[in-house]
């Protein structure tokens, strides 16, 4: 069987690092971060980018009553993470538990969950 692994996490938007991620998570009541994932198989070099969008609780309050719902892919919602490497444990935990017999089946599963980079191509 082969496992999805997260090699790393890069910030997209505002956000220009761990740090400035941990600082909106601890000083904000409500937070959106918009990471890069690359995922790989585990045990290997390399991976694929994977983009999603993290929002706590709070955020997804405020966007209902603002907007009336919400509609949007690749989206993690979470309650009580006011330390960044909680979140990426998280992260990092839900990624490993995803598995196959081929990169190819890995890559379906990931593709359920996170938008990949090759994902608007005509070749997928």
């Amino acid at each position: 069987m082969i496992t999805a692994e997260l090699k790393n996490i890069y910030f997209n938007g505002d956000i220009k690092d761990k740090n400035h991620a941990q600082l909106i998570m601890s000083a904000s009541h409500s937070f959106c971060l918009n990471l890069c994932l690359d995922i790989g198989e585990k045990g290997l070099d390399g991976g694929n980018y994977f983009y999603t969008t993290v929002v706590n609780l709070n955020w997804l309050i405020n966007e209902i009553k603002k907007e009336r719902g919400v509609l949007e892919e690749s989206l993690i919602v979470v309650d009580n993470f006011e330390d960044f490497n909680d979140l990426e444990i998280f992260i990092r935990n839900k990624i490993n538990e995803i598995s196959g017999y081929t990169w190819n089946d890995v890559l379906k599963k990931l593709r359920h969950v996170f938008f990949w980079e090759y994902e608007e191509h005509k070749i997928v």
